[in-house]
C-alpha cells in the first residue's frame, strides 16, 4: 500500500514547492483510479495542522484542506496506533 506523507501533501496544495509536479501526477492517477489502495496516515494530517498554524493559517483554511483529501474516493486513512498492522 503505498503512503502518502507530509510533503506530498504539502507539496499538492502548494504550487511552488518543488515537488508540486510530482504531487500533481500522483495525486491525479489516485483521484482517476489508475493508483489504488493509498493512504495517509492520521499523523500526516496532524502534522499539516501543525505545520499551517505555525505559519498563520485559519482553522477554517486548515479544515477545509484536509476535508478536501479525506474526500478524495481512492485516498484511504490510516489511524494513528502503535500496532504496526498496516
Amino acid at each position: 500500500m503505498p503512503i502518502i506523507e507530509l510533503d506530498m501533501l504539502i507539496a499538492f496544495v502548494n504550487k511552488v514547492d518543488k515537488l508540486h509536479s510530482i504531487a500533481e501526477k500522483i495525486f491525479s492517477k489516485i483521484i482517476s483510479g489508475n493508483l489504488n489502495d493509498v493512504a495517509v496516515p492520521t499523523s500526516a494530517y496532524m502534522e499539516y495542522e501543525l505545520v499551517l498554524r505555525s505559519k498563520g493559517y485559519s482553522e477554517d483554511i486548515i479544515s477545509e484542506d484536509i476535508d478536501a483529501f479525506r474526500r478524495i474516493k481512492n485516498l484511504s486513512e490510516i489511524p494513528l496506533t502503535s500496532e504496526n498492522n498496516y
